[in-house]
C-alpha cells in the first residue's frame, strides 16, 4: 500500500471518508467528518494512493490564543 500524506483537505470529498470511528457510541457520518476536518486549524492526512481513500488523520484546533494560526 503507496501511502500519501497532505495538510490539506483540498479534493477531499465525504467518500473518502468511509470507516473512521469504529466503537464509537455517535460514530460521524462522512459528511459530518468532512466538516469537522474543514473546522480544525491543522490538519494531516494519510490518503491510500491505489483507492484514493483517507486511511488515517490527525485533526488539531486552535484555542486562538496562545497560538495563532
Amino acid at each position: 500500500m503507496a501511502i500519501r500524506y497532505t495538510q490539506s483537505i483540498d479534493g477531499i470529498d465525504a467518500g473518502m471518508l468511509a470507516g473512521f470511528f469504529e466503537g464509537w457510541p455517535r460514530q460521524p457520518d462522512p459528511e459530518e467528518h468532512l466538516r469537522m476536518l474543514q473546522g480544525s486549524s491543522h490538519v494531516v492526512l494519510a490518503i491510500d494512493e491505489a483507492d484514493g481513500r483517507v486511511v488515517g488523520r490527525i485533526g488539531a484546533i486552535s484555542d486562538g490564543c496562545l497560538r495563532r494560526s
